[in-house]
C-alpha cells in the first residue's frame, strides 16, 4: 500500500512488522525503473501499478519521470555538470535527458540552468 507520510510517498509493506520505504530514495537507487522498485519491495509490477493509482492517481512510471526531472533541476541548481546530472540520473545517453528536460520543462538543459540563473538574480 501507498500512503503520503511527512509530505512524501511512502511503501507500506503488508506485514505490519516491516517499515515504511520512502518511494523518492528508492527510486533513487532503482536508477528510476519500476520493474526494479517492484523487484526491491517484492511485489509484481502489476501491484506496484495497482498500488500508484489508488494512492497517486498515476502510474510509476509518470511518477518516476516525474521525479527524475525534479532531481534534474535539484542537481542542476547545485552546479553539477549537465553529462555528470545524466549519467546520475541513469540516462545511457546525454541526448535522451536532454530530450526529457526539453519534454518536461519546455527547456534544454543549458536553457534551464540559464533560466534558475536569470531567477536567482532577480530574488
Amino acid at each position: 500500500m501507498i500512503a503520503i507520510l511527512s509530505g512524501k510517498p511512502h511503501f507500506f509493506p503488508r506485514s505490519r512488522l516491516a517499515t515504511p520505504v520512502d518511494l523518492r530514495e528508492l527510486g533513487r537507487e532503482c536508477r528510476y525503473k519500476s520493474n526494479l522498485i517492484a523487484e526491491r519491495l517484492s511485489i509484481s509490477r502489476r501491484q506496484l501499478e495497482r498500488d500508484f493509482e489508488a494512492a497517486l492517481g498515476i502510474s510509476p512510471k509518470q511518477w518516476l519521470a516525474e521525479q527524475r526531472m525534479l532531481r534534474a533541476m535539484q542537481l542542476l541548481r547545485t552546479g553539477m555538470g549537465l553529462q555528470e546530472t545524466a549519467y546520475e540520473l541513469g540516462f545511457k545517453k546525454y541526448d535522451n535527458f536532454r530530450v526529457e528536460v526539453k519534454r518536461y520543462y519546455g527547456l534544454t538543459p543549458c536553457g534551464l540552468i540559464e533560466s534558475c540563473r536569470r531567477k536567482m538574480a532577480l530574488a
